[in-house]
């Protein structure tokens, strides 16, 4: 039973870490239209760079992770101990579509985003 309420608990904290679809979609939506110069020098230099190779775009990627955490937690049944580890680390990317004019088009993203 411990073990359960231990999972349930780990997994509600992961869970807890990334910001909502519906709040990514509502903070991230304003940039489309806009020039990718305005949200660069807003967020920073992009991990990559890819320039679509019929000339079309543009795709502007932002990579973030956090440190990796190890957890070890021990559970006793009386006069048994039983030990296991979990290792967790959020990962996000983002990534903005721009056109051959340099405006965000549309974006896509993936992993646990925590978006501001």
């Amino acid at each position: 039973m411990k073990k359960i309420i231990l999972i349930i608990s780990i997994s509600l904290l992961l869970i807890s870490c990334a910001t909502p679809a519906h709040i990514i979609r509502q903070r991230l939506d304003p940039w489309v239209g806009n020039d990718i110069s305005t949200l660069i020098l807003q967020w920073g230099a992009p991990t990559s760079v890819y320039k679509l190779p019929n000339g079309t775009g543009t795709i502007y990627k932002w990579e973030y992770a956090s440190q990796p955490v190890n957890n070890i937690s021990m559970i006793n049944y009386g006069y048994m101990s039983y030990g296991y580890s979990t290792h967790t680390q959020n990962f996000c990317r983002i990534e903005w579509i721009t056109n051959q004019f340099d405006k965000i088009e549309s974006y896509r993203w993936e992993g646990k985003c925590k978006v501001k």
